[in-house]
């Protein structure tokens, strides 16, 4: 009943549709008529206007980039390695923030518990950190992560405990990608708080990492970021990280040495610390002994990544090992 159904339907339309292609001169006629018109004045002057407009929205859009850059850049001298994910659809994406910001107020809940004491009763310091681009790399290919980690991941998590932080994630990403790649990178399971970007805060077309709602005093809270707008409520609190690439690099190191110098100089604010580190300082103008410091990571860094090739030569081995057996193997008639 459905196959008649349908060819009687066909049938029925048939004659529509060598009518349609009857009329085919006719619209080629009108359509050549169009093209005619193109040299009117008319259609010049709408066609000026359109361009300029065009021309008028790309200089107001490159505009309103370098300027953004340039303020960040001028508040942050050493975010060079900092990234604020510009693209052509930023300014659609602003307008529509600013349409949702009217609407719908943003979060302010807290996302974590109270802050646990150290083993003095004291405050421990936070240490909040983002996952992609900053501890690793993990692009979703064949139904599964490959995942690239950072140099120094494992000596940084592991010394951020010894020295009394409280580690906290807090990924660009969701809560479904942080949950297979995350064990992989922090194999010995030392960050206690997972949070993505479901937990941001969404203002202006951008999610902002609200601090304030980790229920921790700012005053002993650090964030490890690469992107400009992750810090815009508390800049105060922000320490770059150049974005990994894939690349050996030696960033992490710089915030071994920075955990370490705060805990040695018993800060109890590190706002002004990280505003000098912001304004250009160094490390080595701020805390007098970071020298000696910054070897003995160092010499962690060499000895982790020695670990790390025996480690892939001994994976290697192993699975030319299980090729060769495999080919020496007698087959089965």
């Amino acid at each position: 009943r459905n196959q008649m159904a349908a060819f009687r339907g066909f049938v029925f339309r048939l004659p529509r549709t060598l009518r349609s292609i009857r009329l085919f001169p006719r619209q080629l006629k009108s359509y050549s008529r169009t093209l005619n018109a193109a040299g009117t004045p008319s259609f010049k002057l709408t066609s000026g206007l359109v361009v300029s407009a065009c021309i008028a929205s790309t200089s107001v859009v490159a505009y309103a980039k370098e300027s953004d850059e340039s303020t960040r850049k001028r508040k942050f001298k050493s975010a060079e390695g900092a990234d604020n994910r510009f693209d052509i659809f930023r300014p659609v994406a602003k307008l529509f923030g600013r349409v949702y910001d009217a609407f719908v107020p943003p979060d302010k809940s807290m996302l974590l518990p109270p802050a646990l004491p150290d083993e003095w009763g004291g405050v421990k310091r936070t240490l909040v950190l983002n996952l992609e681009g900053t501890l690793c790399n993990a692009k979703y290919a064949d139904e599964t992560y490959r995942i690239t980690i950072r140099p120094f991941v494992a000596t940084l998590l592991s010394d951020a405990e010894a020295l009394g932080y409280e580690l906290v994630l807090w990924a660009n990403c969701y809560q479904s990608k942080i949950d297979p790649v995350l064990p992989k990178v922090d194999k010995e399971m030392r960050i206690l708080h997972r949070l993505g970007q479901e937990d941001c805060t969404y203002i202006r077309g951008e999610y902002v990492k609200d601090l304030e709602r980790l229920n921790r005093d700012l005053g002993k809270v650090i964030l490890c970021d690469y992107q400009f707008e992750s810090w815009d409520f508390q800049p105060d609190n922000a320490f770059v990280v150049p974005r990994f690439k894939d690349r050996p690099d030696k960033a992490l190191v710089e915030v071994d040495v920075l955990l370490e110098c705060i805990n040695r100089e018993g800060i109890e604010d590190v706002r002004p610390t990280l505003r000098r580190i912001q304004d250009g300082e160094s490390l080595d103008d701020i805390f007098p002994d970071v020298t000696e410091i910054r070897k003995k990571k160092l010499r962690l860094y060499e000895r982790e990544k020695k670990a790390v090739k025996r480690r892939r030569e001994e994976e290697e081995g192993k699975r030319i090992q299980r090729e060769m057996a495999h080919l020496t193997r007698p087959s089965k008639r």
